[in-house]
């Protein structure tokens, strides 16, 4: 199983709780703003001694949008995952369709709609681009707050089961208190309406991503489906 957490002062605890729950793999992540050299942060998750298998991470969001459509082959080669923080439609939009992007993390954040439709969900489809739900953002001031917000939440999960689209619900955990196990994760996608066979591709369909972006690291990788022989 999987899930994404943040890198901090206490990443060692985090993932020494995500062995003890049975985790097999975890992508690492940090905002793009606050990394100043990729391959540094790179050398940082490599020294961490973990029985996980750890991919880096790096998040995208409104502010860097400029950074993200200037992405190209050999800056994508220098980390693994790449997720971008939603909400902006344009935002959202550029996430789906970019062809370096891994996962969009809550297209309804700060919006009053679901931040995505049905043209957005086909285009993740194609591109095979997640959809994430990041539980630690989810703190809600009133009972007619988090009504509102996980009635997007459900919308966006008909969208992916419909579509095909990967659901990813992580806990983008700063602190080992903040970490959940798997099967907490598996039973919100239950009261979205997944089926238990559609829990086990949601899985799949993770995996798939993370294999695909070994690809990407090759030099042998140009974009989907092209590659040097």
């Amino acid at each position: 199983m999987i899930d994404i957490v943040y890198y901090s002062d206490n990443i060692v605890e985090i993932l020494k709780t995500l062995e003890i729950l049975d985790y097999k793999k975890v992508i690492i992540v940090e905002e793009f703003s606050k990394i100043k050299n990729i391959e540094e942060f790179e050398n940082m998750i490599k020294k961490i001694n973990t029985n996980l298998e750890t991919f880096s991470g790096l998040i995208f969001t409104e502010k860097n949008y400029k950074d993200l459509i200037r992405m190209n082959v050999n800056k994508r080669k220098k980390f693994d995952i790449l997720l971008v923080r939603g909400g902006n439609l344009k935002l959202n939009r550029e996430a789906v369709q970019n062809v370096f992007s891994d996962f969009l993390i809550n297209p309804f954040e700060n919006r009053d709609d679901t931040g995505i439709n049905h043209m957005f969900a086909k285009k993740a489809a194609v591109n095979d681009i997640g959809i994430v739900i990041d539980l630690s953002s989810l703190k809600f001031e009133n009972l007619y707050e988090e009504n509102r917000e996980y009635q997007k939440i459900l919308e966006i999960a008909k969208l992916c089961r419909k579509y095909k689209v990967a659901f990813f619900v992580a806990s983008l955990a700063r602190e080992r208190y903040d970490v959940k196990d798997f099967k907490f994760f598996e039973a919100f996608e239950y009261i979205l309406g997944f089926e238990e066979n559609e829990i086990k591709e949601n899985w799949k369909r993770i995996e798939k991503i993370l294999i695909e972006n070994k690809k990407k690291r090759s030099n042998k990788w140009i974009m989907p489906g092209v590659e040097l022989i």
